[in-house]
């Protein structure tokens, strides 16, 4: 239970990362968008 806990807490930490990289280098909003749209499809 504790590992998949571990999991989780990696593959968010992952996924904020790259929200938090895709607003602070990229200036169209777009990219943003596009990566939302794949994140929040399943």
């Amino acid at each position: 239970m504790f590992t998949g806990f571990i999991v989780i807490f990696l593959l968010c930490t992952i996924e904020w990362l790259g929200i938090y990289w895709a607003t602070n280098l990229s200036d169209e909003s777009t990219e943003l968008e596009r990566y939302e749209e794949w994140f929040y499809h399943d």
